[in-house]
């Protein structure tokens, strides 16, 4: 009796390698996404908390915090050197910068920044009062990305937001 050796051809081999070769290049994309919009809902919901923090904290003292060693939050993450001027006292978290942003004067309102480089941003305006006059934008979370970036948009509508208006080159998201 003989036996014959079963055994994959090289053609039958190279079509496992293409169709794993499709799968990875479409998967990876996807992948990519989930990981970015998980990262940035982690630091939608520590905007909010810090948020939620300077509000404690000027209900308690008349004014919002400077630092945030002043509010109940911990930030997980190193304080680095901001690369926004409109930004004070950042921490890095992965690819984000989380930090402060303080108004002109002290009649305008503070706001909770996080900002994806290249990408989007997320914002906490926190509620003030301009000449007894509570701000259109008060206690608003909005995500803002540039007009034309597309994974931008993605990520601030994978996040739930709504589209608002498009103003000087950026488009806005209320979360």
């Amino acid at each position: 009796m003989i036996q014959h050796k079963q055994a994959f051809t090289l053609i039958e081999l190279l079509v496992v390698v293409l169709i794993i070769g499709i799968l990875a290049a479409v998967a990876l994309p996807q992948y990519q996404r989930a990981v970015r919009k998980s990262r940035a809902g982690q630091i939608l919901s520590l905007v909010r908390s810090l948020a939620l923090a300077q509000e404690l904290y000027y209900l308690a003292n008349n004014k919002y915090a400077d630092t945030f060693e002043e509010l109940d939050v911990q930030i997980p993450g190193p304080e680095v050197e901001c690369s926004s001027q409109t930004m004070s006292l950042c921490h890095a978290i992965g690819a984000w910068e989380v930090g402060m942003q303080k108004g002109i004067s002290d009649e305008e309102a503070y706001a909770i920044a996080a900002h994806l480089e290249n990408m989007s941003s997320i914002i906490s305006y926190l509620e003030h009062k301009k000449n007894n006059v509570i701000r259109q934008n008060a206690s608003a979370v909005v995500c803002s990305t540039s007009i034309e970036n597309q994974d931008g948009k993605a990520l601030c509508i994978g996040l739930g937001g709504k589209y608002m208006q498009d103003y000087v080159g950026v488009t806005y998201y209320s979360l």
